[in-house]
């Protein structure tokens, strides 16, 4: 009898969460169709329940009026909620928030708490902005050598803020042995990688202290780095 009561709450169980999972997607899906009635209905009672996806989405419907009065407050109720959860992106927009001192009291000390949540779940996003607090002591002590690790953990995730970053600090010998090489390599990766006029900028900046057997070098090892998808870049 006992089994038996313990097969049928395992069957329930599973029932439930293949159910809840249905009205999670039908949620989603009229959240990107524009039907924020159905969203809602979908995604209110799943967010009650303690569903961070539907809690940080439900945050964003609050953030930008959709079918709701627009609201900061309960957006951050919301995103505070999801990211106690582990929601990467709920962890990556507080951390946000608290370095923009967006609707609250700026806090770099917040800000490095959710990026380095963020970033531990391997967010490349949150990698990057956690290496620049990093960088400025923003939050959290300043460490050269902390920068860089995080900003080549966002790198080789194919970050290109993060290739830039780590491009830069190659070129200054900011934690990490000054080598233009190495830091043309990775700017000319981030350049194409839609690094945008930071990439390129540094990128011609840091050409002008290279040879053209120096700069060939780095693009032979920029070539390499691509071929093993931004693992172990480098001589």
């Amino acid at each position: 009898m006992k089994k038996t009561t313990l097969v049928l709450s395992a069957v329930l169980v599973s029932l439930v969460s293949s159910l809840s999972a249905q009205d999670l997607q039908k949620g989603l899906e009229a959240y990107r169709s524009g039907d924020y009635a159905v969203a809602l209905g979908e995604l209110v009672p799943l967010a009650e329940q303690g569903n961070e996806i539907a809690q940080y989405n439900l945050g964003l419907m609050y953030f930008n009026g959709n079918g709701v009065p627009s609201s900061f407050e309960e957006m951050l109720k919301w995103h505070s909620s999801a990211a106690a959860l582990g929601s990467v992106d709920a962890q990556l927009s507080l951390g946000n928030i608290y370095r923009g001192g967006f609707g609250v009291a700026q806090d770099f000390a917040e800000a490095a708490t959710f990026y380095k949540q963020a970033a531990e779940q391997g967010n490349a996003k949150a990698q990057n902005n956690l290496a620049a607090l990093f960088a400025k002591g923003l939050g959290v002590p300043k460490d050269a050598e902390a920068a860089v690790r995080w900003y080549r953990t966002a790198a080789e995730q194919g970050d290109s803020s993060g290739q830039v970053n780590l491009g830069i600090a190659y070129d200054k010998g900011k934690g990490v042995s000054e080598d233009d090489v190495l830091a043309y390599m990775w700017l000319h990766i981030a350049h194409n990688n839609g690094g945008g006029i930071a990439a390129s900028m540094s990128k011609g900046l840091v050409a002008n202290n290279l040879t053209e057997k120096e700069i060939s070098m780095a693009l032979e090892l920029a070539d390499e780095c691509l071929a093993r998808d931004y693992a172990n870049c480098g001589y």
